[in-house]
């Protein structure tokens, strides 16, 4: 019988309870696939959060010089591994090595001038009141020389006076005896001239004697006035060198005056001391910090590495010439962590310290574990060189993407590479 002939009769139609059968196995396998779905669902898809916007990230430190000079040493090579404190290049040191020395004799200068000032404060405070008391004393007896030479002039003035006086009284005396002695001389005269007759020899004899003694008379006089007059003269001698004593007393009493204001005035030589020991102590805090600067220029000639890690990116070479802040190198430290940027939608139930199962694209048969640490401070639009500017222009709402600092617990496998910027698919259970 040909098959396009086929006519199906009645008898070969299935039954209406056959049908029903068919129908209740059907919804019964769609129920059992939906329960299971949603078992499955339940349990490894719902308490979990999961995103493929994710990379690794680390730290990257660029290396840069902090003073100028031409490399004469580099010590590394592009991705050798490197120790915290390891030398990465050198800068010619000679300049700052010179620059150091002139520091150092600087600061040694500032030093002795410190050094004296401290020693001649002392000095000047030990014989400030010494110095007071001992010209005090010499004022005193410059004064008590002064007050002896004016009683000494005195005395001198009484004695010139007295000799005075007495050589005008043998004066007066020398003239009443030259008188006498003129008179007697004139009476033995007269006498003489007299004959034999008219006068006894006793009455000239009384005659010479008479003139003799007026005579010695008149020569005691006369030497009495020479007496005298030495005497005025010692007088006036011994006036004018007491007034010359005088003259030097009152001298030395000035000069001990003055040195009594200048003793006094010591506090202040003392203050004005302390003034310019103050300057000294800045200047020599000054050289101390010049100093400094000098050690951490030569210091900075040796760059070294910060940290444990690789280096990345060298630019630089031997013989260059770099000026500070110039990168020469790059240095990813060993440390590295997840940086996921959820939806906003995702982070709801998201807390720090929840588990996360991390899978790196380059490494999928691996399967690393770690935790949330933190969440970043605002979105990621939010800190990028072009903000969006939602005030403006039309506006279309974005789901917008909060980064997610994710930690990682397990050790590195060996022969693993995680640098920055490899992607990863982290899923943090939330529930």
């Amino acid at each position: 019988m040909d098959q396009e002939n086929v006519v199906i009769t009645d008898s070969e139609t299935p039954s209406p309870p056959m049908k029903k059968t068919k129908r209740k196995v059907l919804a019964l396998a769609v129920l059992a696939a939906l329960v299971g779905g949603g078992i499955w669902y339940y349990r490894q898809a719902l308490p979990y959060e999961s995103t493929d916007n994710a990379f690794i990230e680390g730290r990257i430190v660029q290396i840069a010089p902090r003073i100028p000079g031409g490399i004469v040493e580099l010590l590394v090579e592009d991705n050798q591994a490197v120790h915290k404190g390891d030398p990465l290049c050198v800068i010619q040191p000679a300049d700052y090595e010179a620059q150091l020395a002139q520091a150092q004799a600087s600061r040694d200068f500032s030093k002795a001038r410190l050094d004296g000032a401290l020693l001649g404060l002392d000095l000047t405070k030990i014989s400030t009141s010494t110095t007071v008391d001992a010209t005090t004393a010499a004022l005193e007896g410059h004064k008590a020389q002064v007050q002896v030479a004016k009683n000494k002039i005195a005395q001198a003035e009484a004695q010139l006076n007295s000799a005075k006086a007495n050589l005008e009284q043998q004066r007066e005396i020398a003239k009443g005896a030259a008188a006498e002695a003129k008179r007697t001389h004139a009476d033995l005269e007269r006498l003489r001239t007299l004959d034999d007759k008219t006068v006894s020899p006793q009455q000239l004899d009384l005659a010479e004697a008479a003139a003799t003694g007026a005579q010695a008379k008149f020569d005691g006089a006369k030497n009495a006035i020479h007496g005298a007059e030495s005497a005025v003269k010692e007088a006036v001698a011994a006036r004018d060198a007491s007034t010359e004593m005088l003259k030097q007393a009152e001298s030395q009493s000035t000069g001990a005056e003055a040195a009594l204001e200048e003793a006094k005035s010591a506090p202040k030589k003392v203050e004005l001391s302390e003034t310019q020991l103050a300057a000294f102590r800045a200047e020599l805090a000054q050289r101390e910090a010049e100093l400094t600067l000098a050690e951490l220029n030569l210091a900075k000639t040796k760059l070294c590495a910060p940290a444990d890690g690789r280096i990345t990116r060298r630019s630089v070479e031997r013989g260059n010439y770099v000026q500070p802040g110039q990168v020469l190198m790059a240095l990813v430290e060993d440390e590295v962590w997840v940086v996921a940027n959820y939806k906003e939608s995702q982070i709801e139930d998201m807390k720090p310290g929840q588990p996360v199962t991390i899978r790196v694209d380059a490494y999928p048969g691996i399967l690393l574990h770690g935790k949330v640490d933190s969440f970043q401070k605002g979105s990621g639009a939010r800190f990028s060189l072009l903000p969006p500017e939602n005030a403006t222009g039309n506006y279309v709402k974005v789901v917008q993407r909060i980064p997610v600092k994710i930690v990682i617990d397990d050790a590195i496998p060996e022969g693993v590479l995680l640098a920055p910027g490899m992607s990863v698919v982290p899923k943090v259970r939330v529930r």
